[in-house]
């Protein structure tokens, strides 16, 4: 069952940037105006505003605190992965064209790192709606 859920939770997540590429290109031209221009420090930032919103679920035992900081992770993850998204179609793909190797490089492994770290924050929400469900029965 958990693999299912987990199967489900990480297609939508991995799917979201195909609904927004659909969306025409007045959102695209949002994204790479606002989103699309976030450096490295910004997206570390949210990440750990992300981590922070897990530790506050962690640190209490009251079910509406709960249920209101899971939401609140839940859109945090979704404003990270829009970010993301905005990243490449922002013109990040063409600036790296005319980088070097070593900082065409660098850079790929920034991007790596935070997708590793969302899939991290997916993990821990998942856990953390399940151990949310069990508490109620």
């Amino acid at each position: 069952m958990k693999k299912l859920v987990f199967t489900g939770v990480m297609a939508t997540f991995l799917a979201l940037p195909l609904a927004h590429a659909e969306q025409g290109d007045r959102a695209d031209s949002k994204m790479g105006q606002g989103m699309g221009m976030m450096n490295h420090g910004d997206m570390q930032q949210r990440m750990q505003s992300m981590q922070g919103t897990m530790q506050e679920f962690r640190n209490t035992q009251d079910p509406q605190q709960r249920q209101q900081l899971m939401q609140e992770h839940m859109e945090q993850m979704e404003q990270m992965h829009q970010s993301m998204g905005g990243m490449m179609k922002g013109g990040m793909g063409q600036k790296m064209q005319n980088m070097d190797p070593e900082q065409r490089q660098e850079m790929m492994q920034q991007r790596m790192d935070m997708m590793q770290g969302m899939q991290q924050q997916m993990m821990e929400h998942m856990q953390a709606r399940q151990a949310m469900q069990n508490d109620s029965k």
